[in-house]
Formats: structure tokens, sequence, C-alpha cells
């Protein structure tokens, strides 16, 4: 919810992005239960005839990391992607279209 705020704030988000979040959310979640279940269990495991194989939790924490990442994206929230968004402080968004269009524009 801190996340949802600190978006909303940086109007980068508004209420139809709830959906967007949650799979962000959702691609976190997945990732962090995968990399506790690597340090757990390890990157590497040993077969039951001696061969080494890499843990699938392993592809797993991979893949979502890599969509969590888009997500990060989408959001501007990784140090590229953020220069590209052209999100306005609240300041300038309240201000009306006839605001916008009479600036400096005096009647006497």
């Amino acid at each position: 919810m801190q996340l949802a705020k600190q978006l909303v704030g940086l109007r980068v988000m508004t209420e139809v992005d709830g959906l967007a979040l949650a799979e962000l959310v959702h691609q976190l979640a997945k990732w962090l239960e995968a990399e506790r279940k690597v340090q757990y269990e390890g990157r590497v495991l040993m077969g039951e005839k001696g061969g080494f194989y890499l843990n699938p939790w392993e592809n797993i924490a991979n893949s979502a990391l890599k969509n969590m990442n888009i997500m990060l994206r989408e959001f501007g929230m990784t140090p590229a992607s953020r220069s590209r968004i052209e999100a306005q402080p609240a300041e300038e968004q309240t201000q009306s279209l006839a605001e916008k269009l009479f600036a400096g524009v005096s009647i006497e």
C-alpha cells in the first residue's frame, strides 16, 4: 500500500493501474519465495544418480525477476525508465485548461 501511495504521489499511477501494481507485487512475492527456497536448498542439487542439476526454483526466481523488472520499468521505477517518465507535479495537474490558456493574460 505504501508503494501505491508513493507512485500516486509521483503521478505515475492512478486508480486504474491497480491490476498492474498487483502483477508487480505478485512477481515480487514469487521471486522472494523462490529465492528463499534456493537459499535453503542450494542453487545446484545432486540427483539420485550423483549428477548435478540446477535447482528448479532458480528458474522460477529468474523468471519472476525478469517479469518484475518489466513491471518496474512500466512504473518508472528504474533509473533509465524514470528518465522517460513525463509525470507532472500536482500543482500543474490541478490547473484548469482555461487557466493554462489564459495564463499571463490580464483583463483590465
